[in-house]
């Protein structure tokens, strides 16, 4: 896939319960362990606009205070301030420099697209991280039982996400997140980056 830029829409019984996933893929120029550093940051994880988000840690594992990494059990809202309302969220897996998995608790966020699980099981969303020979190949992945978006006139229809949606959330992806690591002062591996 050459810079492995690229979304994929599926349905089927890869995604446990849900029915539905969303993965995109993308190359990073930047160090496996550099990266997830940044994805699990509590505070400020790559990628999050401090001036557009509020990020407030609910629970703590181990009740330390300032978290500075995330673990299995966290629970952290992420208060939007460019679109209203917030998302509460839990960590459910994570294992140390290759991926984090979190599971939507709750949202009251104002977008045109809502991820709707099914019964006890919530949307979730992923972050996976594996070595390349530039960087890190990153696959970014929700799984969800529906998505619900707003018509004409607050009309409600329910489908999937339109496949333009993955072709560009990819791009648009790598490049905040390259933007991020740069400016984090992380070394660049040689593929040329966005402009800053």
């Amino acid at each position: 896939m050459g810079d492995m830029a690229g979304g994929l829409l599926g349905r089927g019984k890869e995604v446990d319960m849900l029915g539905n996933f969303l993965e995109l893929q993308f190359l990073l120029p930047f160090a496996r362990g550099d990266v997830f550093r940044e994805v699990v940051s509590s505070q400020a994880p790559i990628g999050i606009e401090k001036k557009k988000v509020m990020i407030r840690v609910l629970k703590s594992v181990h009740n330390s205070s300032p978290i500075d990494a995330l673990e299995v059990g966290c629970i952290r809202e992420m208060a939007f301030h460019s679109v209203g309302g917030r998302t509460v969220s839990e960590v459910i897996k994570l294992e140390q420099d290759w991926m984090i998995k979190w599971q939507e608790l709750e949202t009251t966020v104002g977008i045109n697209a809502k991820m709707i699980g099914i019964g006890r099981h919530k949307p979730t969303f992923a972050v996976y991280l594996e070595d390349a020979p530039a960087g890190t190949r990153v696959r970014v992945r929700y799984e969800f039982y529906r998505v619900e978006t707003r018509g004409l006139c607050g009309s409600r229809l329910e489908n999937n996400f339109p496949a333009a949606i993955a072709t560009t959330l990819d791009k648009t992806l790598r490049d905040s997140w390259t933007t991020d690591m740069l400016k984090r002062g992380y070394q660049h591996w040689g593929i040329p980056p966005p402009q800053i």
